[in-house]
């Protein structure tokens, strides 16, 4: 299997990580973990440096009586920019954190299939920010992953990915997680509108400030499963959700299986921890066969319109797309040249997802009349600047010795933000 290229999902986690890779012959997501350690597939996102020879490790590959480590503490938060602190030898820059740990992360693989390939990898995280991708792009570039081989998703896209490859009956109606950590209790709900199409999705957060902590379990055992066991009910009442899955650190272990149980009653419910790491390798997998959009999911960061042009090609006018809905505003971008024929103006459709409503804007490329024909190329970028403002810009590109450049730049405006 040395030359084997793999589909590979990584929950990148404040806490844990854990890495899959899509395993053909069962056409599913596998867990891996290291070798000799068959139950740990969590692998704590905490990197350590070995002051002696200044090698990192991470936090379950070093005997826990070592002192020869210092670690280097809230590794998300700086990839995410959520914190701020001083770049040294001993804390580089968050970008060359974060590959150092997916190295690390990445040795896991190779125990599994040496030689691996990595033909696409979809990382999902608790949230996304701008930091955040932009220390993603740097630091899988510096293991050789290109931008058009990887892909980040949130946990709540991860749970629609995992939901939409489950049978049909597990989501029926609405999906339900539960998480429990040091924070509370954490509640999202999957919806699922097969009205659309393609089909669209969104999650409904709820956070029960008055839930018990995960802090209380030890010292307040019995209260802590009578409150867990009052408010995941209150969630769930009068709620139309098929399945319910348990994830966090509350539920690694059996000791809340009774409340899970009484959630029984006419669902489907299942404890893991390893839901979201499976759901970006089987979105790694759509990414990368283009089957991605068969549900689009919706976010606060999404945008919910597309952006075409009309353009002449392959013999006949046509719609290209440049911007699909669902996309995360600040990464929804599309570049491309065009050769004017007798044009002086530019037709582009955006089309709303949710009303289905469509639009048509002109840019006018005043100056450009009177040329000869098929003598001037303009450089075309859309982009959105907030989740409901678009900027469309065209550049004149001249056409070599044949026609010279004016430097012309037409800009167009469109919503607000």
């Amino acid at each position: 299997m040395s030359d084997k290229a793999l589909f590979v999902g990584v929950d990148l986690g404040e806490d844990f990580t854990q890495i899959t890779y899509f395993r053909e012959q069962i056409l599913a997501p596998v867990s891996i973990c290291r070798e000799g350690d068959q139950e740990q597939y969590l692998i704590p996102t905490e990197l350590l440096l070995r002051t002696r020879d200044h090698s990192w490790f991470t936090a379950d590959e070093i005997p826990s009586d070592d002192e020869d480590f210092r670690e280097v503490n809230c590794l998300f938060a700086r990839i995410a920019g959520e914190m701020e602190y001083t770049i040294t030898e001993d804390e580089p820059a968050p970008d060359v954190l974060l590959a150092i740990f997916f190295r690390r992360v990445f040795s896991v693989l190779r125990q599994y299939v040496p030689g691996v390939k990595v033909r696409y990898v979809t990382v999902t995280v608790p949230r996304i920010t701008r930091a955040l991708m932009t220390n993603m792009e740097k630091a899988l570039g510096k293991l050789g992953i290109r931008h058009d081989r990887y892909s980040v998703i949130s946990h709540d896209e991860a749970l629609l990915s995992y939901t939409i490859h489950q049978r049909s009956e597990l989501w029926m109606n609405d999906t339900a997680v539960f998480e429990l950590d040091d924070e509370g209790l954490h509640y999202h709900q999957l919806v699922i509108n097969r009205n659309d199409h393609p089909m669209s999705a969104h999650v409904e957060h709820r956070d029960f400030q008055d839930a018990p902590k995960l802090s209380e379990r030890m010292e307040h055992p019995g209260e802590t499963l009578s409150g867990l066991r009052h408010f995941t009910a209150l969630a769930l009442k009068h709620q139309p959700v098929s399945t319910v899955y348990a994830v966090g650190k509350g539920f690694l272990d059996d000791w809340a299986d009774d409340v899970l149980v009484g959630l029984s009653n006419g669902r489907h419910v299942f404890r893991g921890q390893n839901l979201f790491a499976k759901g970006a390798c089987y979105q790694a997998r759509m990414a990368f066969t283009g089957n991605h959009e068969s549900v689009l999911f919706f976010d606060e960061d999404k945008c919910t319109s597309g952006v075409s042009i009309t353009a002449f090609r392959n013999g006949q006018n046509e719609e290209i797309t440049l911007i699909r809905p669902g996309t995360i505003w600040y990464e929804a971008k599309a570049e491309l040249d065009l050769i004017l024929d007798e044009e002086d103006e530019l037709t582009f459709q955006i089309k709303d997802f949710g009303s289905k409503k469509v639009w048509q804007r002109f840019l006018s490329l005043n100056g450009v009349a009177g040329r000869p024909r098929r003598m001037t190329r303009v450089h075309v970028e859309v982009f959105f600047t907030s989740v409901s403002k678009l900027i469309i810009r065209a550049k004149d590109m001249g056409f070599g010795e044949f026609q010279p450049t004016s430097n012309r730049i037409w800009e167009l405006s469109v919503g607000e933000g």
